[in-house]
């Protein structure tokens, strides 16, 4: 294959119709066709029921009385049973962090498990709406034949199937409202309780066909009763054991023990607290957190931003609405918007840090932060109950070639689990699976936001430049210095990629996870991204102040600040130009508009760029 065919635009080799299809495949590919297959079920249902209650003897005596209301209304119901059925499984959390570890995540899109419980719930609203439209007529028919011994307003209203119909679509939309995205983020107290009304719809659900409003031809009438459980039968038992468990993970002693609370800027407060030693993690999962001192009921899902090598649990919870601000109180904090100096005596130390090879360099690595400790010792802390950890799309990004992190905000969180792995890894030793390369992006509005997780940057990239420092010298002392392909390889060890034991056994062969052009690149590329205006005497400030050393005036990193929202184009060429036909993991976690900027590029550059780089674009779902 020349050259000129992948680089010069011939599309001989890269057909615009199968790049498109490329594309599709594999960032829309497995959710579009589990839908599909989801929606192919629903015609199924449809066809069967329709089938049974327009051509069935045994329910000719209901089709001649109502007519197509009454298919309407029993094909409908027919089709709410086997959402019913599902409605609950992908809420399931633990169930589903089992399954991921089998070959069916290749198969089923377990991070949509939310779009999914949404698609479900919204088709249950659907179907019950046409449900009650025809049985509104089915009423009033059967009044009319019944020569109107009872009211109409009673049938409606007062009858078994009646009550407990109007109940049931009541129900679901104190649960379908209060849900939907604008009201959910505003009033998130609200949804919680609203939501947990599905046990009322269950309820009236299972009881609501044990009337007889329409009877068969033929007797026994109605025998089995009230039956209609058995088709949420298997979801509310895994969910009860979901609830069980969840109880039960938050009620041992050793679980949300606070060890430590620290303050940082833009209202975020981070909260270390006990490991069990029992529990795993992989990096980039995320915990139910709930604090009985704030409220009994409420479970709030958290992104870990410890690593799973520390032997503690650590969340960065942005305090914006009721609960948080209720919890941060109950830890002490009142005074969210304090003026934080930096002071050296607020250091961000690691002294729960287990002790292993590596993070001693983390433990000595002490700067004066903006960010304030809490004596732990001298507050009464309320008990935290924790459930989890659950898997999320974030934990697969050592299964890629190249991995773009995309963080917004307090959207950084899952990835900084990430980076502090790696970094632990890379210190230790372990496997880092397919990984070679890393793009860190995070893009900020305010310039305090960016000390939450400085040390770990600066630890990194401290430590990248010791393994760097170390490397040249050792090679300046050898004959094998002079050798070129060697000296190439003298920027990517350690932190940067290269396996040092290789290079010292047979510095000839020295193993490159890149191409020769790409032999300078390090393993993390960090990019900060500051979108927050500036006044003149704030940007004359900064032009001094960053003409003063080597690191950036506001991060106080090797990587200098971007002012500016991340250019998508430019980085997604630049990764595409260096990284030809790899597998490259875009991770996004952060506003949703930007999450579908992210994602329009991701599978753009996979279907048309003539590299043939394969972007996965995955996202955060709680």
């Amino acid at each position: 294959m020349s050259n000129r065919n992948l680089n010069g635009g011939d599309q001989t080799y890269y057909s615009k119709g199968m790049g498109a299809f490329r594309g599709w495949l594999i960032n829309k590919g497995k959710i579009y066709s589990f839908v599909a297959l989801w929606i192919i079920s629903q015609i199924v249902v449809f066809f069967v029921g329709f089938k049974l209650y327009s051509r069935s003897s045994k329910f000719a005596g209901s089709r001649e009385k109502f007519g197509a209301t009454f298919i309407i209304a029993r094909t409908s119901a027919f089709l709410i049973h086997a959402n019913v059925a599902m409605i609950l499984i992908p809420v399931c959390r633990n169930v589903l962090t089992l399954f991921r570890k089998t070959f069916l995540n290749n198969i089923i899109p377990f991070d949509e498990n939310i779009t999914f419980h949404k698609l479900v719930g919204w088709s249950i609203v659907f179907f019950s709406i046409v449900h009650t439209i025809a049985h509104y007529r089915n009423y009033y028919v059967l009044y009319k034949l019944t020569n109107k011994e009872k009211s109409l307003p009673y049938m409606l209203l007062v009858s078994g199937p009646s009550w407990t119909g109007h109940i049931m679509l009541i129900t679901l939309g104190l649960i379908a409202i209060p849900a939907l995205d604008r009201f959910r983020r505003k009033n998130f107290n609200l949804f919680w309780y609203t939501h947990h009304s599905f046990s009322i719809f269950f309820a009236m659900f299972s009881i609501h066909g044990a009337f007889c409003l329409l009877k068969p031809a033929n007797p026994p009438y109605c025998k089995s009763g009230a039956v209609f459980y058995k088709y949420y039968l298997l979801g509310g038992l895994l969910y009860l054991f979901e609830r069980i468990l969840r109880e039960y993970r938050g009620t041992r002693a050793s679980s949300g023990v606070i060890t430590k609370v620290i303050l940082h800027p833009a209202r975020v407060v981070e909260i270390q607290f006990k490991k069990n030693s029992l529990e795993s993690c992989k990096a980039g999962q995320y915990v139910f957190v709930n604090c009985p001192a704030v409220s009994l009921n409420e479970w709030h899902p958290f992104t870990l931003t410890s690593a799973p090598e520390e032997n503690y649990y650590s969340v960065h919870i942005r305090v914006v609405g009721d609960w948080t601000r209720k919890f941060a109180k109950s830890v002490g904090i009142n005074d969210l918007d304090a003026d934080l100096k930096p002071n050296p005596n607020n250091l961000l130390d690691f002294t729960d840090y287990s002790n292993r090879r590596g993070i001693e360099d983390m433990q000595n690595h002490k700067k004066s932060r903006l960010s304030r400790f809490l004596d732990v010792k001298t507050l009464v802390l309320p008990e935290l109950m924790v459930d989890g950890p659950f898997g999320s799309a974030s934990e697969h990004v050592f299964q890629h070639e190249v991995a773009m992190l995309f963080g917004a905000g307090i959207g950084v969180t899952p990835f900084a689990s990430i980076l502090k792995s790696m970094w632990y890894r890379f210190n230790n030793n372990l496997d880092i699976g397919k990984l070679k390369k890393v793009y860190f992006i995070w893009s900020q509005k305010e310039t305090g936001s960016f000390v939450w997780f400085q040390d770990l940057l600066e630890a990194i990239e401290e430590k990248e430049e010791e393994n760097y420092n170390n490397l040249s010298s050792q090679l300046r002392n050898n004959d094998s210095f002079s050798n070129p392909s060697t000296r190439a390889a003298s920027y990517d060890m350690g932190f940067s990629g290269i396996d040092i034991s290789e290079i010292n056994s047979s510095a000839s062969s020295s193993r490159h996870i890149y191409p020769p052009s790409q032999r300078y690149t390090k393993f993390l590329d960090i990019r900060m991204h500051l979108t927050a205006r500036f006044n003149l005497a704030q940007i004359n400030n900064l032009v001094m102040q960053d003409s003063e050393g080597f690191k950036d005036a506001i991060t106080n990193l090797r990587a200098p600040t971007i002012y500016g929202r991340p250019d998508l184009n430019k980085i997604f060429t630049e990764v595409a130009t260096n990284h030809p036909g790899a597998d490259v993991g875009v991770f996004f976690c952060g506003p949703a508009p930007m999450g579908t900027q992210i994602e329009k590029k991701a599978h753009y550059f996979t279907t048309n760029f003539k590299t043939r780089t394969k972007f996965t674009y995955n996202k955060e779902n709680f």
